[in-house]
């Protein structure tokens, strides 16, 4: 996320967000994200997954 990186946190097992919407009523937003990222190590392979 850039918003960490400029937040100086590069590794962490959770980041929280957390933002506030102007208006008429206003509202504020908390999200968490969870790392690692789901991404293959070589872009040419595949997975199959089977669910129960």
């Amino acid at each position: 996320d850039a918003d960490a990186q400029r937040e100086g946190i590069n590794a962490s097992a959770r980041y929280p967000k957390n933002w506030v919407t102007t208006g008429d009523p206003a509202r504020e937003f908390t999200m968490i994200q969870s790392a690692p990222l789901m991404l293959l190590a070589d872009p040419d392979e595949f997975v199959s997954v089977q669910l129960a």
